[in-house]
C-alpha cells in the first residue's frame, strides 16, 4: 500500500484540499505518485496547529494526473475513512466560514 504524507498548514490550504461533496468529506493531496481510482493508501495528515498528525488508511475517488490540460495541480482525493466522521468535523471547524466560500479549490 502506497503511503501519502501531507502537511496542510493553513485553513487557506486545507479549503482548496477539502472535498465536501463526498459522503463522509474527502482531501485531495498534492502528489506525482500515479496512482489509480480504487487504490488503497495510507495518509499521514497534520493538519493547520495539530501537535500531531491523523494517520488512516483511504481510497483514492479523484485523479489529476500530472500533465491535464487544466489549471488543477497533480493529485488524488481519498475518503476520509474515520468513525463518527471525526476527522470531517475537525477539518470543517479549522475551515470556518470559507467552507461556503466561491473560490476555487484543486478540485472543482
Amino acid at each position: 500500500m502506497n503511503r501519502l504524507t501531507v502537511e496542510i498548514l493553513d485553513s487557506k490550504e486545507l479549503f482548496k484540499c477539502y472535498m465536501p461533496f463526498v459522503h463522509g468529506g474527502g482531501l485531495f493531496i498534492k502528489t506525482n505518485m500515479p496512482l489509480k481510482l480504487g487504490e488503497s493508501v495510507s495518509i499521514i495528515l497534520t493538519l493547520p496547529d495539530a501537535l500531531e498528525p491523523e494517520l488512516f488508511d483511504s481510497e483514492v475517488i479523484w485523479v489529476n494526473p500530472q500533465g491535464a490540460q487544466n489549471v488543477h495541480p497533480p493529485g488524488v482525493g481519498v475518503l476520509l475513512n474515520n468513525s463518527e466522521n471525526k476527522l470531517q468535523v475537525k477539518i470543517e471547524k479549522l475551515i470556518g466560514t470559507l467552507l461556503n466560500s466561491p473560490e476555487p479549490t484543486y478540485t472543482m
